[in-house]
């Protein structure tokens, strides 16, 4: 009798390995649009502190969890800017609106760094 109880949880336990494994990476793809927005949140704010180092940084760390954050790679470009890095400047901006074509901010800022430089 214990042995069969035995040889059921076995069984069991590797059922649910089996059925949950798949289900792991999902749940860690859905957790980064969170940390994504999060990271851009707080590269905005600390933009709008005029503390560049650490808003560059949490923009990178937003397109690190979201690459293809149209809006992560403007803010980067934003910041650029402000740190008189047109050129990357440029290239942030123009790589927002290959993500997302007509964007608006990126489209003023290119053309306003493109007047400035």
């Amino acid at each position: 009798m214990n042995r069969l109880l035995l040889h059921r949880a076995i069984v069991l336990f590797a059922l649910c390995q089996a059925v949950t494994s798949p289900l792991v990476p999902i749940l860690a793809a859905a957790e980064q649009p969170d940390a994504a927005q999060r990271h851009y949140e707080r590269g905005t704010e600390l933009l709008r502190k005029g503390n560049l180092a650490a808003a560059s940084e949490a923009a990178r760390k937003a397109i690190e969890f979201n690459p293809s954050s149209a809006e992560a790679h403007h803010l980067l470009g934003v910041i650029y800017f402000k740190e008189k890095k047109p050129a990357q400047a440029v290239d942030a901006f123009t790589y927002a609106l290959k993500l997302k074509p007509g964007y608006p901010d990126a489209l003023n800022d290119l053309a306003e760094v493109r007047i400035a430089g």
